[in-house]
């Protein structure tokens, strides 16, 4: 999650003409177009502190999880490899950042950025367990660690263990989202409840890809992640 911008509201009153000189303020007759407005704003506000990077890293998240949901991932060919390219290094990148993001967090005594940090940590437990299942489809790597190795990354319990990590990650970000919304509709602030809406749809994609619900929860995330990018980077331009 990114921290949303803040605005100052718009207000909405009747008084007469003089007092249409007044900042933020509308008379009846501008209310329907300040309302239109402020809506929009909320839609296309976006999260301030988003880096490129975290940018990059969290569309190849999104990536290898539609992969995921249409089956393609965990194969030898070029769609799978590539998949688990873009899981490894969105694994690894925000599996450093959970870390530093964590002790900042214990630092600080922040209960919700430790959760955050969790969240990321998860995610790259998950990333770590499909880049194993990956590398074993090799025979030369199967060889390399050896037939119990091997038997133990394809056990139940670490399949299971990946699933795991894949439903409480997007808990998490679903949790974290519901906790947006509910901070939006306490300060009446719409793109708060808009993001936090967002957050809440694509952490229970991400679950329900972990459970294995196909193709209709990846294009669930696919659109969600279309509009959480659009709001970052339409607003600068408007």
């Amino acid at each position: 999650m990114r921290r949303i911008a803040q605005t100052q509201p718009s207000y909405v009153t009747l008084n007469s003409k003089s007092d249409t000189s007044k900042k933020g303020v509308f008379t009846s007759g501008e209310s329907g177009k300040a309302e239109t407005q402020s809506l929009l704003s909320a839609v296309v506000e976006a999260h301030e502190d988003c880096s490129s990077a975290h940018d990059i890293m969290e569309t190849l998240h999104v990536a290898a999880e539609i992969s995921a949901s249409f089956g393609l991932d965990g194969r030898l060919n070029l769609t799978g490899t590539a998949s688990g390219a873009a899981g490894i290094v969105s694994g690894v990148y925000f599996g450093v950042k959970g870390v530093q993001d964590l002790k900042k967090a214990i630092e600080k005594k922040d209960a919700l950025e430790g959760l955050e940090a969790g969240g990321h940590l998860l995610l790259a437990g998950e990333a770590s367990i499909e880049a194993a299942h990956l590398a074993l489809q090799s025979s030369a790597v199967t060889n390399m660690i050896g037939p119990t190795a091997a038997a133990i990354i394809k056990s139940p319990a670490v399949e299971g263990l990946g699933t795991a990590f894949g439903v409480a990650h997007g808990a998490v970000e679903a949790g974290l989202g519901l906790k947006e919304m509910y901070d939006g509709v306490k300060a009446h602030n719409k793109s708060h409840i808009i993001t936090g809406i967002l957050d809440i749809a694509s952490g229970a994609s991400v679950a329900a890809i972990a459970l294995g619900a196909g193709p209709v929860a990846g294009v669930a995330l696919a659109a969600t992640f279309a509009l959480q990018m659009l709001r970052v980077h339409i607003r600068p331009m408007l």
